[in-house]
C-alpha cells in the first residue's frame, strides 16, 4: 500500500509539472509545485502521503485540542478516537481501505511530535479494527459475502455486518489490554 501510494503522488507531481509547463494551461494549483502559494507549508506537512491535506487543514491539533494529551488517559483516549475515526469513514463511505488511510493520515497529524507512552502499532491495530465496524450496502465486500453466499441483504446484514463489528470491536479490546501489558 505505501508503495501504491507514493507512486501515486509522483504520477500526480508529474501530471502537475507536465500541464504546468504546457502553454495551453493558464493555470495549474498544486502544492506540489514550487509556484504554489502554499508550497512551503505542503512540503514541510505533507511528505507526499495521502491526508496530508488532512494535515495541512490543521484537523490534528484541532481534534487534539479536545482533550488531555499531556495525562495518561491521553494514550487510551487516542486509541479509542483512532479506532472512532476509522469506524466513521468506514461507515459514512464503505472502504476499508480509505478510512484506514484517512484515519492513519489524520492521527499521524495529530500525533506529530507527542510523547504517545505507548507502541505506535497499538494505533494501528485500534484503526484497523475500527476499519472493520459498519459493512452495509456501500462496501463492495458487503455485496460479494451477500452473493456468493447467496444471502439476501438482510441476512448479509444480520451475519456479516455483526459479526465483523464484533471482530472490529475484539481487536479493540485486544488492543486495549496489549497496550496495558506492553506498553
Amino acid at each position: 500500500l505505501e508503495l501504491r501510494v507514493r507512486e501515486q503522488c509522483r504520477t500526480a507531481q508529474r501530471l502537475a509539472e507536465f500541464l504546468a509547463a504546457d502553454p495551453r494551461v493558464s493555470r495549474v494549483l498544486y502544492p506540489g509545485l514550487s509556484a504554489h502559494p502554499g508550497h512551503e507549508l505542503a512540503a514541510k506537512q505533507m511528505n507526499g502521503a495521502f491526508g496530508a491535506m488532512l494535515a495541512a487543514a490543521q484537523i490534528g491539533p484541532a481534534i487534539a485540542g479536545k482533550f488531555d494529551t499531556d495525562g495518561g488517559s491521553a494514550g487510551v483516549a487516542l486509541l479509542f478516537l483512532a479506532f472512532g475515526i476509522s469506524a466513521l469513514l468506514k461507515i459514512a463511505q464503505g472502504s476499508t481501505t480509505v478510512a484506514v488511510i484517512t484515519a492513519s493520515g489524520m492521527i499521524a497529524a495529530m500525533i506529530d511530535g507527542m510523547q504517545l507512552g505507548f507502541h505506535p502499532v497499538y494505533l494501528a491495530t485500534a484503526i484497523g479494527g475500527g476499519g472493520l465496524v459498519g459493512s452495509w450496502m456501500n462496501d463492495s465486500g458487503f455485496w460479494v459475502v451477500c452473493k456468493l453466499s447467496r444471502m439476501s441483504e438482510r441476512e448479509t446484514l444480520k451475519t456479516w455486518s455483526l459479526c465483523l463489528a464484533l471482530i472490529a470491536l475484539m481487536g479493540l479490546c485486544l488492543t486495549l489490554a496489549a497496550d496495558s501489558l506492553w506498553p
